[in-house]
């Protein structure tokens, strides 16, 4: 019979929460200090929706399976400031607060932990788990990984900043004793140079270079742009998603598809169908904040609502930073988005609510990267070449109408 001997590859990742985070208690000190983190529990459910969304599900597959050996939880060795944040459930139908208010450990954005994990591989699935288990972790890089509750609200948001890897071969005497002393590589920030310095002969999966993109933006709302409630600087990125999703749809119309909706849900997902774009939490700096004073109106004789006052919250000339990643898109694909991107930076659809008093509308600029190519979408986009690659992305959205 054929040896096929065991690769044990164990990783350590420096995960940061730029957002706000709801911990859990892992222990209770003797002294009665406790200390707070994200379980294991938490983050493997989490890994294996990025790895569904990113198109690879044998990651999720290794990680809740057997060959999932060692599943730590993310830890700090900073100090962790905690704040009770008391939760009021809400009734669906009516809208009012109900019930027995919950209160949930909270704490603030800035924060780096350490998580570590490991798997075992046969020698013939190496390269293949090993390339799906490389675009994951670009795909974390690039866009972060969402953990825990309330992540709608722009929780939950852990970038990886760095990782070490170690990779033993446990037929060989030598892997062994690195794998008993635990030896594992320098940190690296990028992903390609950590397993190219780990395998010979790796090369990093065209799924997270040339065949995906990378939208870019910075925005300036023209009035200001209203907060939604218990955001605290971000705008959940799951808002701009459906703004844009929404949007597709009437451009697609205006186009003159004749079944907009499946082009729409084949590059948003569906049920069973995930979604090729992962938008980020949108951050909000620069600007001042005030209340703007409403009143509810009936919808039915557009008179007001007695006793139905009620104030936003509204920042007023800040600036939107983000980003939009979308994996595998053909030309069509992206040519859609540009449509869409050009209409949000030319003051012509609304983020956020107030629309009908100006409010979300922007101007600004989006970069479109594919690879090392780069192109400009918006104010300073007056380059000849650009526009004409811009149009040529357009230029296959419509003949895919035709």
């Amino acid at each position: 019979m054929t040896r096929n001997p065991v690769i044990i590859w164990a990783f350590r990742l420096r995960l940061h929460s730029r957002t706000g985070l709801f911990l859990d208690e892992l222990w209770t000190e003797t002294d009665g200090s406790r200390n707070f983190g994200i379980p294991g529990s938490v983050l493997r459910p989490a890994m294996r929706t990025l790895a569904r969304d990113t198109g690879l599900p044998e990651v999720g597959r290794v990680l809740s399976g057997p060959d999932c050996l060692w599943m730590g939880n993310a830890v700090t060795d900073q100090d962790v400031h905690i704040v009770d944040t008391v939760r009021m459930p809400v009734d669906y139908e009516t809208g009012a607060a109900s019930g027995v208010p919950s209160v949930m450990p909270a704490v603030a954005g800035g924060m780096d932990f350490v998580w570590e994990f490991g798997i075992r591989l046969s020698r013939d699935r190496e390269a293949e788990v090993i390339n799906a288990m490389a675009a994951v972790l670009y795909a974390m890089q690039m866009s972060g990984l969402r953990v825990g509750r309330l992540q709608t609200r722009g929780f939950g948001k852990l970038v990886l900043q760095d990782i070490q890897a170690g990779r033993y071969d446990m037929g060989d005497a030598d892997g062994v004793e690195a794998f008993l002393t635990r030896r594992l590589s320098q940190a690296e920030n990028d992903v390609n140079n950590l397993f190219s310095g780990l395998m010979p002969g790796f090369q990093m999966p065209t799924h997270t270079g040339g065949k995906s993109v990378a939208f870019r933006f910075e925005l300036q709302p023209i009035q200001g742009i209203v907060m939604p409630e218990g955001a605290d600087g971000l705008i959940p990125g799951t808002l701009l998603a459906g703004v844009l999703r929404h949007h597709a749809r009437h451009v697609l119309e205006t186009l003159g598809f004749g079944n907009p909706q499946a082009f729409v849900e084949r590059l948003f997902g569906t049920r069973g169908m995930p979604s090729k774009v992962m938008v980020d939490a949108v951050e909000v700096t620069g600007g001042h904040e005030t209340l703007n004073p409403r009143v509810e109106l009936d919808v039915f004789t557009g008179g007001v609502i007695r006793n139905r006052a009620f104030e936003r919250r509204v920042v007023v000339k800040p600036t939107l930073h983000g980003w939009i990643i979308v994996t595998d898109p053909d030309d069509a694909e992206i040519g859609l988005l540009v449509l869409v991107l050009r209409d949000l930076v030319s003051g012509r659809l609304a983020l956020g609510a107030g629309e009908s008093v100006g409010f979300g509308l922007c101007t600004g600029r989006v970069t479109l990267s594919r690879g090392e190519e780069q192109w400009i979408i918006g104010t300073g986009a007056g380059d000849s070449a650009t526009t004409t690659r811009l149009n040529d992305f357009v230029t296959a959205l419509n003949k895919r109408a035709g």
